[in-house]
């Protein structure tokens, strides 16, 4: 219970980052952004450590916690690897670029796409209620952060996003956004 009560604040924080963002209070808002994941890490270990468990097949299980394992690489790529994490997340006085290649030509929100299948591959390999709820809710959460920031924060704070909405899927991958994806090496984000 006490899981699915810290997910709330640590969206909370998240939105709150983005409003600090947009009044131009940029590394204000990423020292927020940075609390709400470390809120939301709370929260996905406090689940994992006293949740009530329920029995699976082993086999299923470990069909499940690779498949996170999958997803956790991919969450990572498309949050850390594709995007340099200093100055996403870290720097505020950059402003923000786009990336439209590699994971963004996938989507426009790969990382979105990933963790609900990383958190709850993970819930249901660990066998764990509490982190089964924690990820849901979480995950629901996630896709309408992932909303408002594709509606309201990113065509204000990145330019060209609103071409970018034009070409790109929102969050479930086309044919054609495959192919754009696989068919071009991810260009990182402009150091400037």
């Amino acid at each position: 219970m006490i899981s699915l009560l810290l997910v709330l604040p640590a969206f909370g924080l998240m939105f709150l980052s983005d409003h600090l963002k947009l009044a131009g209070r940029r590394k204000q808002g990423k020292a927020l952004f940075l609390s709400g994941i470390t809120v939301l890490a709370a929260a996905g270990v406090t689940a994992a450590v006293n949740g009530p468990r329920f029995q699976a097949a082993p086999l299923l299980k470990t069909f499940f916690l690779l498949l996170a394992l999958v997803s956790a690489a991919l969450e990572y790529a498309a949050l850390f690897s594709a995007l340099p994490a200093g100055d996403t997340y870290l720097r505020g006085d950059r402003p923000e670029r786009l990336v439209e290649s590699g994971m963004y030509a996938l989507c426009r929100h790969p990382g979105a796409l990933w963790f609900p299948l990383f958190s709850l591959s993970l819930a249901l390999g660990a066998a764990n209620w509490a982190l089964l709820a924690a990820a849901g809710l979480a995950s629901s959460l996630n896709l309408l952060y992932v909303w408002y920031q594709d509606r309201e924060v990113f065509p204000k704070t990145i330019p060209g996003y609103e071409e970018y909405r034009k070409s790109t899927p929102f969050l479930i991958p086309t044919a054609r956004s495959i192919s754009r994806a696989v068919g071009k090496e991810t260009k990182k984000q402009d150091r400037q």
